[in-house]
């Protein structure tokens, strides 16, 4: 297991609204939970790769880890178009 430690005093801290999407397939119900990246995030990222955003977006994904510690770890993987 990997521990992640986050430092909360210095972080930044940026509060979204939760929106729910879905979409109904074959009978079953499928629900997504979604919140907002805040852009500077983005931003930061596209500059550390010497990026334009639009170029950013294209060849990168988000990556989520979750379920062994309270909370989500997202970070910025380079997609399978690449």
């Amino acid at each position: 297991m990997v521990k992640i430690i986050i430092d909360k005093t210095n972080g930044l801290k940026k509060r979204y609204k939760i929106r729910t999407s879905g979409y109904e397939k074959e009978g079953k119900e499928y629900k997504t939970i979604e919140t907002t990246i805040p852009a500077e995030v983005t931003e930061r990222e596209a500059r550390r790769n010497k990026m334009s955003m639009d170029e950013f977006i294209e060849k990168f994904d988000v990556e989520w880890t979750y379920n062994s510690f309270p909370g989500l770890h997202l970070i910025f993987v380079r997609n399978k178009n690449e």
